[in-house]
């Protein structure tokens, strides 16, 4: 016996049953809470582990998530810098390998630990991202270890008041073992020195005497003066 085609009312009423089942929401649980479950039950999952990286977009930090160790990260040997860059201060730079492309370079470099003078440093001064084949360097302002960018005051001068009424004293010392090919001026403009029991950072100014050698200058206040 053939079948009788269904008339397009019963048509329409029977479809709009069988979505209105489809639709139903289960009982006590808001609209928008199953439309968020269906997308997640739904997530590509070759995506999702990209999405959840570390380091994509804002970025978390590597050695805290875990992954830096996943993904093997190295320093080149940190390569000293030609010159000082200051007392008792030289620069290292490194370039870091094993980083994933779509990592956020700068912060993986930021946040990887390196070891200068066999001691740990946790993260460089500052990183130059060279993104995409220069790759990522890392650059450390080293204050220790550093004896050849190490140099010594000789006696402390007191020279008496700068002139008269002026309010101020003037000191001098001699910067003795300053050591080849390094910059005298890079070097007594960052030395250290304590006067009178006070600490101070740098000279007011240096100068070079030719044969009489480097000599720190440094300005106190003193109303004697």
């Amino acid at each position: 016996m053939a079948c009788k085609p269904l008339g397009l009312s019963q048509y329409i009423n029977a479809h709009a049953t069988r979505t209105t089942e489809f639709v139903k929401q289960p009982a006590n649980v808001p609209a928008e809470e199953t439309w968020k479950t269906d997308l997640d039950d739904h997530v590509d999952e070759k995506v999702a582990p990209l999405q959840n990286s570390p380091l994509v977009g804002e970025g978390k930090d590597p050695l805290r998530s875990g992954h830096s160790k996943a993904w093997n990260l190295s320093w080149d040997e940190p390569k000293p810098g030609k010159r000082c860059q200051g007392f008792g201060t030289r620069e290292y730079t490194a370039r870091l390998w094993n980083i994933p492309f779509y990592a956020n370079w700068t912060k993986t470099c930021e946040n990887t630990e390196a070891t200068i003078h066999g001691v740990v440093v946790s993260r460089p001064s500052f990183c130059d991202n060279k993104w995409p084949f220069g790759g990522v360097i890392g650059h450390w302002i080293v204050d220790f270890g550093e004896e050849d960018c190490l140099a010594r005051w000789g006696k402390i001068v007191d020279k008496g008041c700068l002139k008269p009424n002026s309010n101020l004293r003037r000191f001098e010392a001699r910067l003795l073992n300053i050591k080849k090919p390094e910059d005298w001026a890079t070097i007594c403009g960052t030395a250290p020195i304590k006067i009178r029991g006070i600490s101070i950072p740098k000279p007011t100014v240096c100068e070079n005497r030719g044969f009489w050698g480097v000599y720190g200058v440094w300005d106190f206040e003193d109303k004697g003066c």
